[in-house]
Formats: structure tokens, C-alpha cells, sequence
């Protein structure tokens, strides 16, 4: 809660406090008001310190947000290609809900399992970066929380069947199971 208050904001609260401390010190020390040139002059250099630190703060969150915005896009564009082939093919297959999830249908055609990797694989791709901090987790929790939930709701068994197999499927997609768990559902 204190970082989302003070975020990239700190050096001013910093500057803030020592404007007060400044204050304090003038209504206390009578040479202090003799010298308001001098108080100006730190003040101005304490704005333009506090100015150089937080602004590059401030540009490099609105770029994460811009960077999560356009990713989301375009992988929102993915995701909803790869769900319209998977349920185009799931209707070809004649295959309904709870099955069409099941880990033997999508193993067994190969045309459903690339279009559940792609949608798996591209929810992987956003839970990576919002887990090293490239992306931002605020804009990814608004715009594709449910979406990202109902999906591993979904298709929880047929990830824990895959894991199961061992090798280098043993941590498939744990990304986003560590992204979940990290970003509750939103209030």
C-alpha cells in the first residue's frame, strides 16, 4: 500500500520534509530569516534534485504501462484466434465441455493441442513479464484477470496431466500459476 502512495513520488516527500525542517529552523533561528536568499537557493537545488530523480521514475512506470497495454493487445489478438480455432475444431470433433479440456483429446489431435499451446503459451509470455516486472501487473490484472483465471481453471487438469510427463514439461507454464498466486482476483 505505501508503494502504490509513494511510488515514484518519494523525492518530493523527501523534499516536502526538508522544506519543513527548513521552515522550522527559520521560525526558531532568527539568522535563518536574514538569510532567505540563501533558503531559496537551497530549496531550488533541492526541487531540481528531487525534479532528476523522480521523473525518470515516473516516465519509466507510464512506459511499462504502454509497453503492457500494447502487448495485451496483441496478445488478446492471439488468444482469441487460437479460442475461436480450438472451438471451430471442438465443434468439428463433436466434443463439449468437461472433455474438450481433457488431457487425452488435446494430446490426441494435433490440431487442438496447437491452438491450447498458443493460448497457453501467450498467457505465459504476459505471467513472465509481469513476474520479472517488465510489464506492469495493475494494467495485466484489470484488462485479463478473468480471462487469464478461467483459463487455468479450465485447462488445470490437462497442465498438470503435461507436467506430469516430466522433463521439460515438469514446469510448463508455472509462470502464470506463480502470477495467480502473486495477483488475487481483483476487488
Amino acid at each position: 500500500m505505501l508503494r502504490v502512495i509513494v511510488g515514484p513520488w518519494w523525492p518530493f516527500i523527501v523534499l516536502a520534509i526538508v522544506l519543513v525542517a527548513l521552515l522550522g529552523l527559520a521560525s526558531i533561528f532568527p539568522s535563518w530569516r536574514e538569510r532567505r536568499w540563501k533558503a531559496l537557493e537551497i530549496i531550488a537545488a533541492l526541487v531540481t534534485a528531487a525534479a532528476a530523480v523522480s521523473i525518470p521514475l515516473v516516465l519509466d512506470r507510464d512506459n511499462r504501462n504502454t509497453r503492457t497495454l500494447e502487448l495485451l493487445n496483441d496478445v488478446s489478438r492471439k488468444i482469441t484466434e487460437a479460442a475461436a480455432k480450438k472451438e471451430e475444431l471442438d465443434g468439428k470433433n463433436q466434443v463439449r465441455a468437461p472433455e474438450k479440456f481433457s488431457y487425452d483429446y488435446i494430446r490426441n489431435h494435433a490440431d487442438v493441442m496447437a491452438a491450447v499451446f498458443t493460448i497457453l503459451n501467450e498467457y505465459e509470455y504476459v505471467c513472465l513479464g509481469g513476474n520479472q516486472r517488465l510489464f506492469s501487473n495493475p494494467v495485466i490484472k484489470s484488462l485479463r484477470w478473468s480471462a487469464l483465471h478461467q483459463t487455468w481453471q479450465d485447462y488445470g487438469t490437462y497442465i498438470a496431466e503435461r507436467r506430469g510427463e516430466g522433463g521439460d514439461h515438469a514446469k510448463a507454464w508455472i509462470e502464470c500459476d506463480k502470477w495467480l498466486q502473486q495477483n488475487p482476483a481483483p476487488e
